[in-house]
């Protein structure tokens, strides 16, 4: 058993057995009030399981809680472990190859159906309301425009099925058993959401946010794009980033102190980023 991530609300493990002809799992371990990613993610496969994409997805070996505990498992089919960060790091795939496959994959994935439980989610406007009434004074007050400005862009827009969270390590280069084309891993934050949501996350994950980098992955986005709205959202995720993996779980703080000082350099945001983390 390999452990591969651990946080305070959950943590995910690589089973590997001795016999060459048995793929490997993925165990997702979700602990407490974070127990509804798991069915989330098992919905979120389950339906993409059943269409016909571009791209592969980890079919669902099965969704159970552990006895005696507030832990749900999450057992999945694994992908392998090329990711496409790690070929870039390598210099395997040129980065600029890699945010041309992540715009085509979020072209691909925004054309996707809907399904019943990511329509039943809150609205975008509202969830970024919610967000903003959550975070430090200074930090709100540094960012009260990126926010008025995006909950006010979004209303009325149509929205789309999100990743919610594509960045280079979420996307696989191959399988074992398949040496061709991509995956799609990780659906913890699927949902309904305008385009650019799922752009400004990308951009921010992958550290894209600077001209040349941006310009290639909306080059591979084969969809109109509101440039106005994707910058005041970028802002909002690079905060929404940080509020949940510094303040709420303790990590990545040197990661996103910087993600932050990009942002921050930005006319949507004017406050030093001193204090805030």
């Amino acid at each position: 058993m390999q452990r591969l991530t651990n946080n305070p609300s959950s943590a995910v493990y690589r089973i590997t057995t001795a016999e060459p002809s048995t793929r490997s799992l993925i165990i997702k371990l979700y602990r407490g009030r974070a127990c509804w990613r798991a069915k989330r993610e098992d919905e979120a496969l389950q339906h993409l399981g059943s269409l016909p994409t571009t791209f592969s997805v980890p079919a669902v070996a099965g969704r159970v809680a552990v006895p005696g505990t507030d832990i749900i498992a999450l057992v999945t089919e694994d992908m392998g472990e090329h990711h496409l960060h790690h070929a870039v790091q390598k210099g395997q795939v040129p980065r600029m190859t890699a945010l041309n496959n992540a715009g085509e994959l979020l072209t691909a994935f925004h054309q996707l159906p809907l399904y019943e439980s990511a329509v039943a989610a809150p609205p975008l406007a509202q969830r970024l309301t919610s967000l903003a009434a959550r975070l430090p004074e200074s930090m709100r007050l540094a960012t009260a425009d990126a926010f008025v400005e995006a909950i006010s862009l979004v209303a009325g827009r149509p929205a789309v099925l999100c990743h919610g969270d594509l960045h280079l390590h979420n996307i696989v280069t191959h399988r074992l058993h398949d040496s061709h084309g991509l995956a799609v891993i990780d659906f913890e934050e699927i949902g309904l959401a305008v385009p650019e949501w799922d752009l400004a996350q990308t951009a921010v994950t992958t550290d894209a946010c600077a001209n040349a980098d941006l310009e290639q992955l909306l080059a591979a986005y084969a969809h109109p794009v509101d440039t106005a709205l994707l910058a005041h959202l970028t802002t909002v995720q690079c905060v929404r980033g940080w509020y949940y993996a510094c303040r709420g779980e303790g990590r990545d703080e040197a990661l996103w102190r910087r993600r932050l000082s990009l942002s921050f350099s930005t006319a949507h945001a004017s406050a030093p980023l001193e204090g805030h983390t």
